[in-house]
């Protein structure tokens, strides 16, 4: 499953260059490594671009942390709900959403 969702699941390669992580130091990558993120960032610049909202479910919390990564590099607004949230932030986050 980690294959196919995302390269970087298997441990972030860092730049010979830099020394920093390479989604860092070349975030296209981090789109471009995956084609399931080049499919999902094609479809988010549409929604967004159309004010649209967008809910992502995923069952792994590792997978969680490359999307916000992603979001992140694009300076998208977005609320993250996994198992560490607490019950209260929880309930705040929705009803933001």
């Amino acid at each position: 499953r980690k294959n196919i969702n995302h390269p970087f699941l298997f441990g972030e390669p860092i730049d010979p260059n830099t020394g920093i992580p390479l989604g860092t130091a070349h975030p296209h990558l981090l789109i471009r490594a995956s084609g399931k993120f080049a499919l999902l960032d094609r479809m988010l610049e549409r929604l967004f671009k159309d004010k649209h909202q967008v809910l992502i479910f995923s069952q792994m919390t590792s997978l969680l942390n490359v999307i916000e990564d992603y979001l992140i590099l694009k300076r998208w607004n977005y609320c993250r709900i996994d198992g560490s949230t607490n019950i209260d932030d929880r309930q705040t986050q929705m009803d933001i959403f």
